[in-house]
């Protein structure tokens, strides 16, 4: 028998209506690294430009920065987690006022990936199209695969419950394959 988990990277449409989050441009890069402590947050400040604020923002600078909502509805699914924080930073916008976002950060890399279903560009560790490993994932609503800014998945209650309080502007859900075989 065949199970399938459904899971969803979420990947920022870059056509969609809204602004990006500037980090300023003596900041040290990158601004957030998965699985690294993050330094001196307290002290950054971003600049909302070319357009309004969304849910789950791009940030030049890279980190994964979101609105209050959204990191409200991820703690309403999966509860208090020790591998994730939200590190709050001021946003600032002459033409949408200022605004409290966070920055959303895994404190570990999980390893959850399904190496012999996983695709990969040959000869490389690159993957085309990712597969994660039943067993490691079964109960996890949100989780990263690889130290990369952006790589954040999450589980298909946590895709409807974003979806359903309509913080979805400006991102997709790309599927990431889960099966389990009892083969």
């Amino acid at each position: 028998m065949t199970k399938i988990l459904k899971y969803y990277k979420i990947v920022v449409r870059g056509n969609a209506i809204g602004g990006v989050l500037y980090a300023p441009s003596s900041w040290p890069r990158p601004i957030a690294n998965d699985g690294e402590e993050v330094r001196n947050w307290q002290a950054l400040i971003v600049e909302l430009k070319d357009g309004p604020y969304r849910n789950f923002n791009m940030c030049v600078g890279f980190a994964n920065v979101v609105s209050e909502a959204f990191k409200e509805v991820i703690l309403e699914v999966v509860g208090e987690n020790p591998d994730l924080e939200f590190l709050p930073i001021q946003a600032i916008s002459k033409e949408y006022g200022n605004q409290t976002y966070y920055i959303m950060h895994f404190k570990k890399i999980f390893d959850v990936i399904d190496t012999l279903r996983t695709t990969y560009v040959p000869n490389t560790d690159s993957i085309i199209k990712l597969c994660v490993d039943y067993e490691k994932v079964h109960g996890l609503k949100i989780f990263n695969s690889r130290p990369y800014i952006n790589d954040v998945i999450v589980s298909d209650e946590l895709r409807r419950a974003i979806k359903r309080k309509h913080l979805d502007d400006g991102i997709e859900f790309y599927p990431v394959y889960c099966v389990k075989s009892d083969i």
